[in-house]
């Protein structure tokens, strides 16, 4: 045989040979093939939409709701307004029929004079959000009208939008789906879904793409009586874990401690926290933590499999447990415990992500729809990215009422049920403006995450329902 023709050969017959084994994985089960063999070739075609089947979802944003709402952000923003500056006033948002537009305000002001100051503050300090409009019957006699400007409203839905797509992604990575695609055409959002439709990974997906985001700020009650007997169940003075069941959970307990910086009192904050780790799990708790999927489910033995565990999920299975075993562990019904994800800093030896607790007040003090915008910047003295707030009229007098009656504590926003940031209020912060500094150690996922951040208080996240 040519010797060129007999080293093809050979080439040839090593290519096929490595094609098999790779596609292997993929078409025998993992069982049935050697251990070896599985780690040297472990990975497995996924299928796409067109070959495995799946779930196609064409999304729209109900842009009329987020045009209504901003009315209603007007209305009480000029409602604040007139009670501060003692003006006689009535402000509606009339409902939308033929001859009245959606996003539609009027504003009665039976003085003359103070009706046209207070038609100059509007087109002043609204001027890229309203347009005037014709007067109808139900508006009243002597009425200001305006609505949301459809330039505005475009410009909500194209933000909106953007958004929205990210916000789908990340859902629907948390839940594991393999390969989806998530884009944007036109005004839709298409969304693909590999898998069988009747998966109950993909039924939970579903569930949860339209679901809206919420922002809140709530009140940390440091000190507390729960959280001191709470950290003196699982550790000693010193920190050390001494509660068996914590032990085996991989639980840990420490106090936060400061002085506001206008002086008083030191405070002292006691929390838990643990670790995100992998764990062998069974399968209907894979399938409640949304990491059973089409394509690990070959990994299944003895009904068990292993997932990501977060140290939240710890924290919370920790202190159900806790209050199984003892009741008085059960939480006051005005309080509730908030969750904090938290990265290791670059010279930790343990580089794992963290999970801590928050002992909240349940009480919301003030949402996302008191903000007007948001801008990206950086701390001046530490360089770390940060979020500034504007609040519209209502949310900066809340805000600002607010933190003066909680200096020295801190104050925790809350995005989609996860703190956020939990910064220590020094003294009343007026002025409607008001910042959020990002955490973590990594400088690219901060400016990543305050940015997200940004676009999120822009538009509350999904600031209109999807359908």
């Amino acid at each position: 045989m040519d010797r060129s023709l007999k080293w093809r050969f050979l080439a040839l017959l090593g290519t096929v040979v490595f094609c098999v084994a790779t596609l292997a994985s993929s078409v025998v089960d993992t069982e049935k093939l050697p251990t070896w063999f599985t780690r040297v070739f472990s990975k497995r075609i996924n299928l796409g939409l067109d070959l495995q089947g799946g779930v196609h979802i064409v999304y729209n944003i109900a842009l009329d709701k987020a045009v209504e709402d901003r009315a209603s952000e007007i209305k009480r923003d000029l409602e604040s307004r007139f009670s501060d500056e003692k003006v006689a006033a009535t402000v509606k948002t009339p409902q939308p029929s033929v001859d009245m537009p959606i996003g539609a305000v009027s504003v009665q002001v039976p003085d003359a004079a103070k009706r046209a100051e207070v038609l100059k503050q509007i087109e002043s300090d609204y001027s890229d959000t309203v347009s005037m409009r014709d007067c109808q019957a139900v508006d009243g006699k002597d009425a200001i009208c305006f609505q949301v400007s459809s330039k505005f409203a475009e410009d909500t839905k194209k933000s909106a939008l953007t958004n929205a797509v990210n916000t789908i992604r990340e859902r629907i990575d948390e839940k594991g789906v393999a390969e989806p695609s998530v884009i944007e055409k036109g005004d839709d959002i298409i969304v693909e879904l590999p898998g069988d439709p009747n998966d109950p990974i993909i039924q939970e997906t579903k569930d949860i793409i339209a679901r809206t985001a919420k922002l809140e700020f709530k009140v940390i009650d440091d000190g507390s009586p729960y959280m001191n007997k709470l950290f003196a169940h699982v550790a000693d003075k010193k920190g050390k874990t001494i509660d068996p069941l914590a032990i085996g959970e991989g639980v840990f307990a420490d106090i936060d401690s400061w002085r506001p910086e206008e002086g008083g009192g030191r405070h002292d904050d006691p929390y838990l926290y643990a670790h995100d780790r992998e764990e062998s799990v069974p399968v209907e708790d894979a399938k409640a933590m949304g990491c059973l999927n089409a394509t690990n489910k070959r990994d299944i033995k003895d009904g068990r499999i292993t997932c990501k565990v977060t140290g939240r999920r710890v924290l919370e299975r920790y202190l159900k447990a806790l209050l199984k075993d003892d009741p008085s562990f059960k939480l006051p019904d005005d309080r509730q415990i908030g969750y904090e994800r938290n990265e290791a800093t670059p010279e930790s030896k343990d580089q794992r992500v963290s999970w801590r607790t928050y002992y909240l007040d349940r009480a919301v003090k003030l949402t996302g729809t008191a903000i007007s915008n948001a801008y990206r910047n950086y701390d001046p003295n530490t360089n770390r990215p940060l979020v500034l707030l504007d609040f519209n009229r209502f949310g900066g007098r809340v805000f600002g009422d607010l933190t003066a009656e909680i200096v020295g504590k801190k104050l925790a926003t809350i995005l989609d049920e996860t703190v956020k940031s939990a910064p220590i209020i020094n003294g009343a912060i007026r002025g409607g403006r008001a910042s959020i500094t990002m955490g973590g150690s990594d400088p690219t996922r901060q400016e990543q995450e305050r940015n997200e951040l940004v676009n999120v208080l822009k538009t509350g996240s999904l600031p209109a329902p999807l359908k």
